[in-house]
């Protein structure tokens, strides 16, 4: 049986800083608010209720998995698209991070095997050097 050596879906929180710091926004801004409109606040939260819960959704549409002998990467909800590489035809890994993704710990994985172009590129994941490890180990 293969052992899961990585197992995750791109964090909401730490893929969206803009969002969170304009939901903060938008919360403040309503409450400074609410004496002129009372139903202002209610409306902002359950909008960003709303705009969160897709998020988290979206973000669970995505899943990276590195077992012993392979890398499974399954997007989509209820259609599931599903690509799956030996680690032995894997010839090198791509991280692409900005500033502000390596801050926060996430970046762009690629994996590339003989071709120009990637067979998996997941956007957001967490501990992209962790994958590089595993996969290099």
């Amino acid at each position: 049986m293969q052992s899961v050596r990585y197992d995750a879906n791109p964090p909401v929180l730490r893929n969206n800083p803009a969002v969170f710091v304009i939901s903060v926004i938008a919360v403040a801004l309503a409450l400074i608010l609410s004496g002129q409109a009372p139903q202002l606040i209610l409306l902002v939260l359950a909008l960003l209720i709303l705009g969160w819960l897709v998020l988290f959704v979206l973000s669970k549409a995505h899943r990276l998995t590195i077992t012993d002998n392979e890398v499974r990467y399954v997007n989509g909800l209820l259609a599931k698209d599903r690509t799956e590489m030996s680690l032995a035809s894997i010839r090198s890994i791509r991280i692409d991070q900005s500033f502000l993704q390596r801050i926060l710990g996430v970046a762009e994985v690629a994996f590339y095997s003989a071709g120009d172009q990637p067979e998996i590129r997941v956007a957001g994941m967490p501990d992209p050097h962790l994958i590089r490890e595993i996969v290099d180990g």
